[in-house]
């Protein structure tokens, strides 16, 4: 992370960034009553 995003994430979260050990993408069509056709590419954790 940069340094804006660090001192950003400190303030939201009261504290330090710690270690990912998940991540999730997700939809959502239950209120819309409709279905989502969900496509990810490229998507890069570093």
């Amino acid at each position: 992370m940069s340094g804006n995003q660090v001192d950003g994430y400190a303030r939201a979260f009261d504290g330090e960034s710690g270690a990912l050990v998940g991540m999730a993408v997700r939809a959502d069509s239950d209120d819309t009553e409709t279905l989502i056709e969900e496509h990810v590419s490229g998507l890069m954790v570093q």
